[in-house]
């Protein structure tokens, strides 16, 4: 099975997560000048980035295959409800799910 995962977040919630992972930028800087990473730098790069463009939203994508899971038909209801509707708390997909189920 292949899942994708999508995290959307604006500049300014990037810019919190950093500061609360590496401090400041010239913590990050100084870090990566002595132990050079490649996440490091990617973080780094990145972070400059995004404050230049602070309107751009930032959207991150992870795959993950395996065997291990098995998603019968209400999952996959579950998953598409979030997928296309976008609910702010357990409780409206609890709503959403309900809807589906009267129907």
């Amino acid at each position: 099975m292949i899942i994708t995962l999508i995290k959307e977040q604006t500049t300014k919630e990037y810019d919190k997560k950093m500061k609360e992972k590496y401090g400041s930028m010239e913590k990050l800087e100084t870090l990566l000048e002595k132990t050079p990473k490649n996440i490091l730098y990617a973080d780094l790069e990145n972070w400059k980035l995004l404050l230049e463009n602070p309107e751009e939203p930032i959207r991150q994508e992870e795959i993950i295959i395996t065997d291990k899971i098995s998603i019968g038909e209400n999952e996959t209801q579950i998953l598409n409800i979030i997928k296309n509707e976008k609910p702010k708390s357990i409780r409206e997909i609890a709503i959403k799910i309900k809807k589906i189920q009267l129907i």
